[in-house]
């Protein structure tokens, strides 16, 4: 029945997707965006791998605009699974009266680690760009929606509404500088907060490096097999699309 329902929602996303696409395709604006990749690899005592990746990219043609974010997260230690994460996303937004804006957003992942074996959420609401200049920019949104969870021991499935939130930062902090923040938060039964940052370097016109930092907190989520918040220090390489 939950898979049923998460087809469905998948299904609807991308008719909505194809309509929208189809109607702006003559005027449309290239996807861009960026792909970062980060690993590290420690050996001695004790042998540690781990290996990050985000993707983020959009598209924004007249008054309609597209947004797809993923990433992964994958540890191990002493050839022992420590945490095994993915996450993919899509929101569309239809700008009425510029800076604001409706949106609908679908979000999956998953997180072995923290008991989360299928996660999905569907939302809409509103949003609105509160300030953007050559500088600084500030995007925030809300909204309402459903979301169910699958868990990986096999309890109970758990259906629900889901109050979202979330707000966007970045800055030009010089020709090459820059910095980008995004906090997000899932508020159900279950409840996901993400903050996500990064300070980023410009290489070259496709490459760029950062340092970043990621906070994910799944609440008291029973049955997990390690501590529910995870915080995640990284060096990235970063391919602009």
């Amino acid at each position: 029945m939950k898979r049923t329902k998460i087809a469905i929602l998948l299904a609807g996303t991308l008719s909505l997707m194809s309509t929208v696409s189809a109607q702006t395709e003559a005027d449309s604006d290239k996807w861009s965006g960026s792909a970062s990749l980060g690993g590290i690899v420690t050996s001695g005592n004790t042998d540690n791998q781990s290996i990050t990746g985000s993707l983020g990219i959009s598209r924004r043609s007249g008054d309609n605009a597209h947004n797809i974010f993923g990433s992964i997260y994958r540890a191990e230690s002493d050839d022992v699974d420590t945490a095994d994460r993915s996450e993919l996303g899509y929101s569309f937004d239809r700008y009425f009266d510029d800076p604001l804006f409706w949106f609908g957003r679908l979000r999956y992942d998953t997180d072995e680690f923290s008991n989360i074996d299928a996660r999905t959420s569907v939302v809409a609401g509103m949003g609105s760009t509160f300030f953007h200049n050559d500088t600084h920019t500030l995007t925030g949104r809300g909204g309402v929606g459903f979301g169910t969870t699958e868990f990986v021991d096999g309890s109970e499935d758990d259906d629900g509404t889901v109050v979202f939130a979330g707000f966007e930062y970045q800055a030009k902090l010089g020709d090459a500088l820059s910095f980008y923040s995004s906090l997000t938060t899932e508020l159900s039964i279950n409840t996901l907060t993400i903050w996500d940052s990064s300070l980023r370097y410009s290489v070259s016109e496709r490459f760029s490096v950062s340092l970043g930092y990621l906070r994910r907190d799944n609440g008291d989520t029973e049955g997990a097999l390690g501590e529910t918040v995870d915080t995640i220090t990284s060096l990235n390489l970063i391919y602009g699309i």
